[in-house]
């Protein structure tokens, strides 16, 4: 018989995030394009994360 799987959540919280928007990333050249990169930062200055669409696609191609 198979084991089943269980996911249990430790804890849950809502917190405030700052949210950017870098208008312009990249210099313009085939494989670095000029974009836009969102980022999230926490309230005492610290990158929590960062969806950069180049850095997606070039994840895509190694699958």
């Amino acid at each position: 018989m198979k084991a089943k799987e269980i996911d249990r959540q430790k804890d849950v919280q809502v917190i405030q995030l700052i949210r950017t928007n870098l208008l312009l990333r990249g210099a313009g050249k085939p494989g670095d394009p000029y974009r836009r990169v969102e980022q999230f930062w926490s309230d005492d200055g610290f990158l929590i994360a960062e969806n950069d669409p180049i850095k997606e696609m070039k994840n895509e191609e190694k699958k």
